[in-house]
């Protein structure tokens, strides 16, 4: 009977969760995590790349053919954004010692603490993947949001050579400007064709980094980095990501 690998990749996850859940000094209640496979040459990343906005994963690792992503919703709380990192870490740690047992290279594709000041986001973002692999949508100031009860989740990946994604869909060059306008206008960037904020949305900001135009995303790295030095990603502050 053939090993059903994508199953035992899931199952890592799964556990990696519950162990770090038994952690007394993690106070952030964790839901159920999802997983998911991407092939690195699904076309939505070369228009990523091409638009400068988030890193290729050939550029990031060569030989990789498969995108593993996983998706896990927490409640917010003190400290919460952090743990939820702490968790990513340890489940990509976990992803890649199990392949490495395979004999199957991987590579990280980031630390989720990293943040580029001069473009006010990450290198690369692991919830482009988890959109691709249909695990939910974005939302203001480029929070990603699935179907649940919980409020917040962080979205972490890694790639390895084994070929576990589906071939990749065939895009006309319109849907993937469609695709990447969608997205643009669902977070609510400045600048993004159709964005129109609500006074709701608006009025959710402690920077006063939006306008019926959309986010400022330089204003709102400048608050977020009162918060946390380290890393003004507006996970920190996220008032603005449920309306």
């Amino acid at each position: 009977m053939l090993r059903d690998i994508k199953a035992d990749i899931r199952k890592t996850v799964e556990d990696t969760v519950t162990e770090f859940q038994k952690d007394e000094s993690v106070k952030t209640v964790f839901g159920k995590p999802e997983v998911g496979f991407v092939s690195s040459a699904h076309p939505f990343y070369d228009t990523l790349f091409a638009r400068g906005v988030n890193d290729h994963p050939k550029k990031i690792y060569r030989p990789g053919y498969t995108v593993i992503v996983h998706y896990v919703p927490y409640e917010e709380g003190e400290n919460s954004f952090f743990d939820a990192v702490k968790l990513t870490m340890e489940i990509n740690g976990n992803l890649r010692r199990f392949l490495y047992k395979l004999g199957r290279l991987t590579s990280n594709t980031c630390i989720p603490v990293d943040w580029d000041r001069s473009e006010h986001r990450e290198e690369w973002s692991s919830k482009f993947t988890a959109f691709m692999a249909g695990m939910g949508e974005f939302g203001p100031a480029g929070s990603f949001h699935v179907p649940g009860d919980f409020t917040r989740g962080i979205a972490g990946t890694i790639i390895t050579d084994g070929l576990y994604a589906d071939k990749p869909p065939e895009m006309t060059s319109e849907m993937l400007e469609e695709m990447y306008k969608d997205i643009q206008k669902a977070c609510c960037f400045k600048g993004a064709e159709g964005v129109c904020c609500s006074d709701e949305l608006i009025n959710s900001c402690p920077a006063k980094a939006i306008d019926r135009d959309g986010i400022d995303r330089k204003k709102c790295q400048d608050y977020c980095e009162k918060i946390n030095s380290h890393t003004p990603n507006p996970e920190v502050c996220g008032k603005c990501f449920s309306y």
